[in-house]
């Protein structure tokens, strides 16, 4: 993928093309804050658009490019497209985990959202100079329902490894008065790195 297509990805997402645009995001972009620089190491794609519909993203009204904070973490948004009332292109890259400076490593998306977003300086994404040659692991995103169709929409460098004992089912109950009143599963996920 070459730069101008990069760029037109964000306002016109190809599901055709996420794989292609995932590697040249991972090996050809930072966020840059401050004086420190974050490459992206693990990613997951989101993208809600004619032919795409995928369930899991969240509604969000964006500029291309533009950093979406949420529930879960944060996204590089693609450009939402109404035709209305209707949403109907929305989405965005969850980044999951982070290279600080080429050193340490920092894992899981609200990880990531408070090293970014929690300096003096607003993040901005950067193209590097010198572009990376990592190799990039497509995969399933983590903590999809189990109903969604999902697609292999998650992408990581080689040096951040996976293999099944990285995740745990965590069942949490909440009480009230100490009566349970609710049951929750959530996945428990941290990677391993060479």
């Amino acid at each position: 993928m070459e730069k101008k297509g990069f760029k037109d990805f964000f306002t016109m997402p190809n599901p055709d093309k996420i794989k292609e645009f995932a590697e040249y995001l991972i090996n050809n972009h930072a966020i840059k804050v401050n004086n420190n620089q974050y490459t992206l190491e693990e990613i997951e794609v989101y993208l809600y658009c004619k032919g795409h519909q995928d369930a899991n993203v969240y509604p969000r009204d964006c500029a291309a490019e533009q950093f979406f904070v949420h529930y879960s973490g944060f996204d590089i948004a693609f450009q939402t497209k109404n035709e209305g009332k209707d949403l109907i292109q929305f989405g965005g890259v969850l980044v999951r985990s982070l290279k600080k400076n080429n050193t340490e490593m920092i894992y899981g998306p609200m990880r990531c959202l408070m090293e970014v977003f929690n300096q003096q300086e607003m993040p901005m994404l950067t193209h590097i100079e010198q572009c990376r040659n990592i190799g990039v692991i497509e995969t399933h995103r983590v903590g999809i329902n189990e109903n969604a169709n999902d697609e292999k929409l998650r992408f990581r460098t080689d040096r951040v490894k996976d293999n099944d004992n990285n995740y745990q089912d965590l069942q949490i109950t909440y009480k009230k008065n100490g009566i349970p009143v609710m049951d929750l599963k959530r996945v428990y996920y941290k990677p391993t790195v060479e």
